[in-house]
């Protein structure tokens, strides 16, 4: 099937005289400049298989609450690497998750049939380090495409 469509998509721009896109992804200078994209890649590869293995020791509901870390990472990251300006409205937002995330790790809960759930050390360290691998790999993509569309 994807053969099928890339010779389809080759015939159609052959057909209406236009440069196909597909034929840039054959040159070397496309997966040079391609290659920093396997960054994020790699990135989300790390927090997925975390997240997965963290599933066993943490409720599911701390893992997805723990996710909205990244939101503050990442606001702080585009605004010292990306010069981008946060408004009032975004800047209350991030104070209402910083404020929810602290009253959930004050009781984090545990998953059923622990004994006692995670520790907090547990809970704390994959929360933050796949929120900074997140907003890290997020920043860096936004980064890539900014900089190959200027």
């Amino acid at each position: 099937v994807l053969f099928r469509s890339v010779y389809s998509y080759q015939k159609e721009m052959k057909e209406k005289g236009v440069a196909s896109e597909l034929s840039a992804a054959f040159t070397l200078d496309f997966w040079h400049k391609a290659r920093y994209f396997g960054v994020p890649a790699g990135l989300y590869f790390i927090i997925n298989n975390a997240a997965m293995f963290a599933l066993k020791y943490i409720a599911s509901h701390l893992v997805n609450m723990l996710a909205n870390i990244k939101l503050l990472i990442t606001a702080a990251l585009a605004m010292m690497y990306l010069k981008q300006k946060i408004s009032r409205t975004q800047w209350c937002a991030l104070a209402l998750i910083a404020i929810g995330m602290a009253t959930t790790v004050k009781n984090p809960g545990h998953k059923k049939g622990d004994d006692k759930g995670a520790s907090m050390l547990f809970t704390l360290s994959f929360g933050i380090g796949t929120a900074i691998l997140s907003a890290i790999a997020g920043t860096f993509c936004e980064k890539l495409y900014k900089a190959n569309t200027a």
